[in-house]
């Protein structure tokens, strides 16, 4: 980033500085966080007769929490459905276990059994903890709920499960200006992440889940 006044001249990266012509710096970011939980947004999705966000979902969380778990991190989930459900973060090949389990079963919700969305209980997020957040963004609770977490400081990042390719149904049955219409308020959807601060990768279904989490690495 660009040099401000008051720093010390020591911090200045003088071969960057010279190939762009101006005074640089170099940031140090703190290493990433020992503690991960996994964010899955079961309370909707789109579905087709070839699968559902959900199923895609679910498959990303199982290859996410042993890859984590292999570089020794504590990982725990939470399951934001019709009911809260979460396992706390800890290590070992139990935990990746006990996470599979709870993913295995999830269902796209059919009611909401509770009040307030924003009101994720605080001991099922350790306060360092990165939140690897699943979702297809088509609810705005949960849409909430994650922009809430961002604003008690949490370090969130987001993989939307892109439901297009299971809601072509709905583009032959509403028409076309509708279907352009919703495609644009996805994008401000996807603004308003941005504009708080999260990093946002799409990932598609048949495409390498490793390229979206490689994206969302290099964006934080």
């Amino acid at each position: 980033r660009e040099f401000r006044s008051g720093e010390r001249v020591r911090r200045i990266n003088w071969r960057a500085s010279a190939r762009r012509g101006q005074l640089l710096v170099s940031d140090r970011l703190p290493e990433r966080s020992s503690e991960v939980v996994l964010f899955l947004d079961s309370l909707t999705g789109a579905a087709s007769d070839r699968g559902s966000t959900l199923d895609e979902a679910v498959r990303a969380v199982a290859s996410l929490v042993g890859e984590y778990l292999r570089r020794r991190d504590r990982v725990g989930l939470l399951n934001f459905g019709g009911e809260l459900e979460w396992v706390l973060p800890s290590t070992g090949q139990r935990q990746h276990y006990r996470i599979v389990d709870a993913v295995l079963s999830s269902e796209t919700a059919r009611l909401f059994r509770w009040r307030d969305p924003r009101l994720i209980p605080t001991r099922v997020l350790p306060p360092k903890s990165l939140i690897v957040a699943l979702t297809p963004l088509l609810d705005w609770r949960v849409n909430r709920a994650l922009l809430n977490l961002r604003a008690r400081g949490f370090d969130l990042a987001l993989i939307e499960v892109d439901p297009l390719p299971f809601a072509e149904g709905a583009r032959t049955l509403y028409g076309d200006q509708a279907w352009r219409v919703w495609l644009l308020e996805r994008e401000l959807v996807r603004h308003r992440f941005l504009r708080a601060g999260v990093p946002l990768s799409r990932w598609t279904a048949g495409s390498p889940l490793a390229a979206a989490v490689e994206e969302l690495t290099s964006k934080r």
